[in-house]
């Protein structure tokens, strides 16, 4: 009940911008396959490789989110987990709730899927952007299958082979991490804070994106710009637009109407343009730094 009250100011500001912005439509793209299940993505170390040589893999939509498997030695001890231990009411009751997740949150073959019922029927089940993202709930009942196999064990060598095989489940899960310079951000967006610091514009601003950067770095360059020079940005990037939002990643000839559209909608504000140009030092190079932008007013 607590917690109710305290995360109460937060979900009316939710509720206030979904009433805004719409709730998100139905989507299978981010519900589970069956390959899901057995994917572990292209940074994992011992499966990773697979990633490129399966079709079934390859095929999966927003790829990066279905790495939900467990890997074989993990998933053939969870259901050892299970079957074993099938008699205890809470492992019923496990079984009984994977399975129910399992079922109405997986598209089978033939992209049929029973999700839909549970989408506009339930409170507060539209507000999951990537539903496939349960599946790492599975990793809490494999930790347990492990810690159980191990304790089962009381002959000495049993004990030892099943620690072993517990070692080699936990060496399924290991991946190589991500990772980036900081640097390199800071390059390419210190000098669009200066320059709109040093301006003598106010209110809103949009970014134009450079040609050869990757279209989602744009949006979320701004957003932290907006943070450091405590203006609002036009750009975003979300699983959920506005309505009518052209102005993710719209083509050169686009973004006129699009802004004019925006303007329209919210005649109140000024929108200034900030039109980038390449750096010399980077034109081989995916992260552009960019030069002094130069400024335009949308009035």
């Amino acid at each position: 009940m607590l917690a109710v009250v305290a995360l109460s100011p937060l979900a009316w500001r939710y509720f206030m911008v979904a009433s805004e912005v719409g709730m998100r439509g139905f989507s299978k793209a981010a519900l589970p396959r069956l390959a899901s299940y057995c994917y572990l993505g292209q940074t994992n170390v011992l499966y990773g490789w697979l990633t490129h040589r399966s079709h079934v893999f390859r095929d999966l939509p927003i790829r990066h989110e279905h790495a939900i498997g467990l890997g074989v030695a993990t998933f053939l001890v969870t259901v050892w987990y299970l079957v074993r231990h099938r008699e205890n009411m809470l492992v019923r009751l496990t079984i009984a709730v994977t399975l129910t997740i399992v079922i109405f949150c997986t598209v089978f073959p033939g992209e049929f899927t029973i999700h839909r019922l549970w989408f506009y029927s339930i409170p507060g089940m539209r507000a999951i952007r990537v539903m496939c993202r349960i599946g790492m709930l599975l990793a809490i009942l494999a930790g347990i299958a492990i810690a159980t196999l191990i304790d089962d064990q009381q002959r000495r060598r049993l004990k030892v082979a099943s620690i072993l095989l517990a070692l080699f489940c936990c060496l399924e899960q290991v991946h190589k991490p991500s990772s980036y310079r900081i640097e390199t951000d800071r390059e390419r967006i210190d000098p669009i804070v200066k320059a709109l610091r040093e301006s003598n514009t106010t209110g809103p601003f949009f970014i134009v994106k450079l040609a050869r950067v990757w279209h989602w770095l744009t949006p979320i360059d701004a957003m932290w710009i907006s943070l450091e020079v405590g203006r609002p940005t036009v750009n975003g990037y979300s699983g959920n637009f506005p309505p009518e939002y052209d102005l993710f990643n719209p083509q050169p000839e686009e973004i006129a109407p699009a802004l004019a559209k925006w303007k329209e909608r919210y005649p109140e504000i000024s929108i200034t343009t900030l039109k980038l140009t390449d750096d010399d030092r980077t034109k081989d190079s995916t992260h552009n730094l960019v030069s002094q932008p130069t400024f335009t007013t949308v009035e």
